[in-house]
């Protein structure tokens, strides 16, 4: 090598890593879904406090605050929901789906209660057994609906998805579906 070859290499490669030569090519699809299951979700305590953290944490956590539990955020799209305008800050009713066999247990992380009858004993110890719009219950007659209706009311509970989370999955899915090369076409997530 002539003398002061590295350094005129230097001079020529420092432009491209100036203007942020990103050659690493298109991203996996494995970063897209970690991407995707990293974004904010809200979660909700049972006085109502509101922790927004990443979704990948669980459908319970402890709020940092509080130090209470705190469930994923539900919303419900029944057209006809009495708690339809019942919503604040912009956003739709929400509620949480609290289910009584988490707690806190005493080095201050999160347990699950492991029963043999998993719903029966959310229903013994005052809970419902999936998640249940708090509005539509006092208009339905739970023990008597037939199972087309109790399913179109589980279908109508939703996760609450915030508006900037909804948006960046949006462009996720795209960004997945052009690297798949589907153009416009809906694909889910896979490698």
């Amino acid at each position: 090598m002539a003398d002061g070859w590295p350094d005129r290499w230097l001079v020529l490669a420092l432009p491209a890593v100036a203007v942020g030569c990103d050659c690493s090519g298109p991203r996996s699809a494995d970063a897209i879904a970690a991407e995707q299951l990293s974004l904010p979700v809200l979660y909700l305590t049972a006085e109502g406090e509101e922790v927004t953290a990443p979704s990948n944490l669980s459908d319970v956590m402890i709020a940092p605050r509080s130090r209470r539990l705190a469930f994923r955020a539900y919303q419900c799209i029944n057209p006809d929901c009495p708690n339809r305008d019942r919503g604040s800050k912009g956003r739709p009713f929400l509620f949480a789906w609290p289910d009584p066999l988490w707690r806190i247990g005493d080095k201050g992380d999160v347990e699950y209660e492991v029963v043999e009858d998993r719903m029966g004993e959310i229903v013994m110890r005052g809970g419902t057994a999936e998640p249940t719009c708090p509005g539509c219950l006092t208009h339905r007659n739970v023990r008597s609906e037939s199972a087309e209706e109790r399913q179109r009311y589980r279908d109508w509970v939703v996760y609450y998805e915030l508006p900037e989370s909804a948006a960046r999955s949006r462009q996720l899915d795209a960004e997945y579906r052009d690297r798949k090369g589907l153009g416009g076409k809906p694909a889910a997530l896979s490698p």
